[in-house]
């Protein structure tokens, strides 16, 4: 999924958090995962359920969420929790660029690794 997601190949990097991921598991089985101890906690999920399910986990010890302007459900979600956009940045990448589904990244690994 992250692959899928991403357009990159993370499994090393992955690979250590396993272990701590919280997966959710939708109807037609797994739907998304949060992995608290990788970065800033990435969340990414193929549905907006559950996305939003995961954001409101990791959001129990987090105040902020970090994911792409082009996650409108983050968005909106996170402006009817009354909280407020104190920063944009821009994607920046070096090389061929990637098809990246930016709509199914719920939080971002970190600054340095998407």
């Amino acid at each position: 999924m992250d692959r899928a997601v991403t357009g990159e190949n993370r499994t090393g990097t992955i690979a250590d958090h396993i272990s701590h991921a919280q997966v959710f598991d939708g109807e037609n089985g797994v739907e998304g995962f949060y992995l608290p101890t990788l970065g800033e906690g990435t969340i990414i999920a193929a549905t907006s359920t559950a996305g939003l399910e995961l954001m409101k986990l990791r959001l129990r010890d987090n105040r902020d969420a970090v994911f792409p302007v082009n996650n409108t459900i983050a968005t909106q979600f996170m402006v009817q929790q009354n909280c407020v956009a104190y920063r944009k940045e821009k994607r920046m990448r070096l090389g061929v660029e990637r098809n990246v589904t930016f709509s199914n990244i719920y939080n971002r690994v970190a600054g340095k690794i998407g």
